[in-house]
Parts: C-alpha cells; structure tokens; sequence
C-alpha cells in the first residue's frame, strides 16, 4: 500500500486515509493464519514523495510510529507482518530496499513451494 508521506502524521488527514485503507484491506483479506504457519500475506506500507519534505531523515522516526500505530492499534492489525519504508522516485533513495523486502516477505509466504 502506498502513502504520500508529505501528507504527514500531524494532519488528520494524512493519517484518516492511511486508516481508512488499511481498514479497507483488512475488510476484505482472509483472516491471518495462527500460530507458527507463514503468513499468506504480507502488508507494506510505502511512504512516497519523501524527496519534498525537509529535513525528512529527522522525523521519519515520527511518521514510522505513527504509522505502526495506525496499523496495531486504530485498525486492529498487529498480528500481521508489517513493513513501513519510506522511498523517493525522485532521488530513487530506498527504492532497492523496497524492492529487497517485497522479495524477500513474498518468498516467506505459506504458498510459495
């Protein structure tokens, strides 16, 4: 899932449509496996547009726990595997990490053999 990240935590906005997303995703995937089988899916959310916020290095602490909130607690999703990572196609900054772990969470998913 991705997030336009200059939408910010500190606005209602921002964070209202992160929520109501995941709340969407939540909605209409299976309910997780239990226990210790792999995980049939995996959410990522990707904060985008990072190249446009100033100083984004200082309060990325600050977005990923917001974020990780929203996700745990406001949508009631904490038992899932979770990823928050933040990339810039502008400057293309984490987008080979980005790319490094939708690999590797769907490798580890029950259906892959």
């Amino acid at each position: 899932m991705v997030w336009k990240a200059t939408e910010g935590v500190d606005d209602q906005l921002g964070v209202s449509g992160l929520e109501f997303w995941l709340n969407s995703l939540k909605a209409h995937l299976p309910l997780p496996l239990t226990g210790n089988e792999k995980p049939l899916y995996s959410v990522i959310v990707v904060g985008t547009h990072i190249g446009g916020l100033v100083g984004h290095q200082q309060t990325y602490g600050l977005r990923k726990t917001k974020v990780n909130e929203v996700f745990s607690k406001k949508c009631g999703m904490g038992n899932l595997p979770f990823e928050y990572i933040e990339v810039s196609s502008k400057s293309g900054e984490n987008m080979s990490l980005l790319h490094e772990r939708i690999t590797s969470c769907a490798l580890g998913h029950s259906y892959m053999g």
